[in-house]
């Protein structure tokens, strides 16, 4: 796929800014700093984000939020690069903005419905409507489901490694068998280490995918087989519900950049 990048601005003012970019897999970006407050949101594929040691991990959708002047790098890993919706806050600019505290590095699991809508909006909108599809999704900030801080055991990150695989069509059902877990203390267990349940894990993970196939070109229907969808419809479903944008719309917003 190649290391690429590829970025449109969404919506400016004179106070934030607002991007869509795809990072393809392999990029990275050592120690840096930005001098705006910046709430990003993970809508396809997986990152990791450093700062003085400290490691965030995000394999799924997500919401992360990192202060102006904070020093950190990341990593687009995996197969699927990442594709992240940011929105960049000038200190100062717009006294309605809340700013960032110092120690407001954040990233959580972020899947609650009104805000997803209000980020379809969003990419939806123009204008006014955009304007007001922005201050909606900053008046809900907050914290997220808390995750455990201790490492996944071994049974469990041979699970997600299957459900990263697109290839492995076994049901989760199954998966949890051949584990010698049951079902539901494989969601459990799963949610609280990675904070989404195994099912919805594995579906965004296939649309991390048809995103990065996508962004280098690749038809739809040929997308929607490699990322291992049923079909190209079901592709479409998963991709809209979960970026606001359908295939055909992504792959010419992304190639058009």
């Amino acid at each position: 796929m190649g290391c690429m990048f590829r970025t449109r601005r969404v919506y400016e003012t004179d106070a934030l800014n607002v991007k869509l970019s795809y990072y393809g897999p392999g990029l990275g970006m050592g120690a840096h700093s930005h001098d705006f407050d910046q709430v990003s949101f993970l809508l396809g594929g997986g990152l990791s984000e450093g700062h003085g040691g400290t490691s965030r991990e995000m394999h799924q959708r997500g919401i992360g939020l990192k202060p102006a002047g904070f020093e950190h790098d990341n990593r687009y890993h995996g197969r699927d690069g990442a594709l992240i919706l940011s929105i960049n806050l000038r200190p100062g600019a717009d006294a309605a903005l809340a700013g960032l505290g110092p120690d407001d590095w954040h990233w959580s699991p972020d899947a609650p419905p009104d805000r997803m809508c209000e980020l379809h909006a969003l990419l939806a909108a123009d204008g006014d409507a955009a304007g007001d599809a922005v201050a909606d999704l900053l008046a809900r900030l907050g914290p997220g489901r808390k995750t455990h801080r201790t490492s996944p055991p071994a049974w469990l990150k041979r699970i997600r490694d299957r459900l990263d695989d697109p290839a492995d069509p076994a049901g989760i059902a199954a998966i949890a068998e051949e584990a010698g877990v049951h079902r539901v203390h494989l969601a459990r267990v799963f949610a609280a280490h990675y904070g989404v349940a195994p099912t919805a894990y594995r579906l965004q993970r296939r649309v991390g995918r048809a995103v990065g196939l996508l962004a280098t070109g690749s038809a739809p229907g040929d997308a929607a087989a490699e990322a291992g969808f049923a079909d190209q419809a079901h592709m479409t479903r998963c991709l809209r519900r979960q970026t606001g944008l359908t295939p055909g719309s992504l792959r010419r917003f992304l190639l058009a950049a």
